[in-house]
């Protein structure tokens, strides 16, 4: 029964030795590839999450982290429609799992019955927009050489297409609005990136600032 999986899973996730054992067994004479899928489980990631949206090619799971980041995990609207039948958002545990370049889930979705007041949808909105700025919306749990650096690099024009957008709500002249947008994107590419490791806008601190502009401005900034 449920009860019966559910303590399968706790066990395997909670001594991933056992599934060492498993590969290495290969007691149903699986396929390389199909060992090698097992093998990745290995960056599973458990939790609380939100599922926070349906998009095209996969839901939105928010998890609750400080910062959050928001996974694309695979399946149908339907499918996820018939297993849990309630607005948006909707709490659940779930355990998120590598299948090769993506993220799936592993079948069992445990729901919390509760809904949410419009202060706590402002509040998952706010994170979700924040999540997408910093790390975009995450498809693979596999780790790869260099990534946490490439995501950070990524994410400085992320961030400086928000503020761009946040500066616009206060009229300002076009001009005015890309002096700014300048001098945060050389601070990103002359001080930020070259931490080690390179750092995201979301970590910086006021001493950052003032060590930033107590050395040499790049000629970008000298213009302005």
């Amino acid at each position: 029964g449920l009860e019966g999986i559910e303590t399968v899973r706790e066990t395997l996730y909670g001594d991933l030795s056992l599934l060492d054992e498993f590969v290495a067994a290969n007691p149903h004479n699986l396929p390389t590839g199909h060992l090698e899928i097992a093998r990745s489980w290995h960056h599973f990631k458990a939790g609380t999450f939100f599922i926070f949206r349906y998009l095209k090619k996969y839901a939105v799971f928010l998890d609750d982290s400080e910062p959050a980041k928001a996974y694309g995990v695979l399946g149908l609207r339907s499918d996820f429609d018939e297993m849990l039948p309630m607005r948006l958002p909707i709490m659940v545990e779930a355990v998120l799992l590598p299948f090769r370049e993506q993220i799936v889930f592993d079948g069992l979705l445990k729901p919390y019955r509760i809904t949410f007041g419009g202060g706590i949808r402002r509040n998952l909105n706010d994170a979700y927009r924040k999540a997408k700025e910093r790390f975009g919306i995450i498809t693979s749990l596999l780790p790869r050489p260099g990534e946490d650096e490439a995501a950070v690099r990524a994410s400085y024009a992320r961030v400086l297409k928000a503020f761009r957008r946040w500066l616009a709500r206060y009229a300002l002249r076009p001009q005015t609005i890309e002096r700014h947008v300048t001098n945060a994107r050389c601070f990103a590419e002359a001080y930020l990136e070259h931490q080690q490791p390179p750092r995201p806008f979301h970590e910086v601190t006021l001493a950052d600032v003032r060590s930033y502009l107590a050395g040499p401005l790049p000629p970008e900034v000298k213009a302005k």
